[in-house]
């Protein structure tokens, strides 16, 4: 254990100063490391996935590490240099739901693909139907063959174990751009790049978006470029900068604290706004956060309205690029709140450090369950009573 610790620590202070130790000027712009969980049904779409991101990072002269995991065609890790030498090294275990895994690969990236900007990209499968609550918490992807969930905490210890903030992280997966994997990955990275809804199989269009024509970009304008490629092609992806989380839960807290005093006209108000969003996920349960406090600030009163706008103002600070490839009224920051008389909140909504726990989205969530419910009760009894008055 002790043997493995130290290697990782000097890995990575290899990757922290790799850049340094030689003239700035040598390093490329960018390396990517690159997490692909493609076995089960997306075998076949991984591969062609790693070719096309092969084929972008190369045009670029971008060193990028991957780790892929294609199921009974085994685990490879496979280094690409900036100038195209390529090495590979078969993996005995396809642990891609791991923590310690992903960390491990992470240092082997740091060695093999040294930059002055790093992205880490993730690709597979994320929560879907089959999931359940999964969609309540950070699960980021599956690991089809141990059924295992690499979620944003795990990203973000794996992150942290390395010594190293990373400049952008890729989630090319479902259901990505929830606020709790934002969340989690808030120290992380400065720019996270994800789908609100289901991504398809074939994923960003590296190619499209990155062309040695141009300049090179800095991590916004990669997230930029990347996310308004995706809206062109029909593809609904948004452009977050995790660490303006802090401000947005903050602010999300005060619009649970005006709405304290209102009581059951304040659950009518969320339900109204509810009702009132676009529904997303399988099952109605996420719901836009910036659409659901816009909604607010316009149904709400007092100091609900003006603690609704200042929630819009920092979820707007916080968004680099919505699902529309600009600023739009979906910001495309998800997080769960029943949509249909059906959808439950999940038992442990208020437990741990999440966001909806702690910035009191778990206690608007459960305002519109309420009334839910209670609308519900009032349905349930109408024919009761007409029986009794006859």
């Amino acid at each position: 254990m002790g043997r493995a610790c130290s290697l990782l620590l000097v890995c990575a202070l290899a990757w922290a100063l790799g850049a340094s130790a030689a003239p700035t000027h040598a390093a490329p712009a960018w390396s990517l490391a690159v997490w692909v969980c493609a076995d089960g049904n997306l075998s076949a779409a991984g591969t062609r996935y790693v070719a096309g991101l092969e084929r972008a990072a190369l045009a670029m002269g971008w060193p990028m590490a991957l780790q892929v995991d294609r199921g009974r065609l085994g685990c490879v890790r496979t280094a690409i240099t900036a100038a195209g030498e390529l090495s590979r090294e078969r993996q005995d275990s396809a642990e891609m739901g791991s923590r310690d895994a992903l960390a491990q690969f992470l240092a082997w990236a740091a060695q093999h693909a040294p930059s002055q900007r790093r992205a880490l990209v993730i690709y597979g499968h994320g929560p879907g139907a089959e999931a359940g609550e999964m969609l309540a918490g950070d699960a980021i992807v599956i690991d089809d063959s141990s059924g295992d969930a690499l979620t944003g905490a795990e990203v973000a210890g794996a992150v942290a174990e390395i010594g190293l903030a990373l400049d952008l992280i890729v989630l090319d997966c479902c259901h990505g751009a929830r606020a709790e994997i934002a969340w989690a990955l808030r120290t992380s990275a400065g720019l996270l790049v994800a789908s609100p809804v289901r991504a398809l199989s074939a994923g960003l269009p590296w190619e499209a978006a990155l062309s040695p024509d141009t300049p090179v970009p800095d991590g916004e304008h990669l997230a930029a470029a990347l996310v308004g490629e995706a809206w062109a092609r029909g593809q609904r992806y948004a452009g977050l900068r995790p660490p303006g989380l802090v401000t947005v839960a903050d602010a999300v807290a005060g619009l649970a604290v005006a709405m304290r005093p209102q009581g059951s006209r304040g659950d009518a108000a969320v339900l109204s706004a509810r009702a009132a969003c676009t529904d997303w996920g399988p099952g109605r349960e996420l719901c836009d956060v910036r659409q659901l406090c816009e909604r607010l600030s316009a149904v709400g009163e007092g100091a609900v309205a003006v603690a609704a706008r200042g929630a819009v103002a920092a979820i707007d600070a916080s968004v680099l690029a919505g699902v529309g490839g600009g600023p739009t009224e979906d910001g495309g920051l998800l997080a769960w709140m029943p949509g249909g008389m059906s959808a439950g909140w999940p038992e442990d909504g208020r437990a741990g450090d999440g966001f909806a726990a702690t910035s009191g989205w778990a206690e608007l969530a459960e305002r519109c369950q309420r009334r839910q419910q209670e609308l519900l009760r009032r349905t349930l009894d109408t024919p009761r009573r007409g029986r009794d008055a006859a």
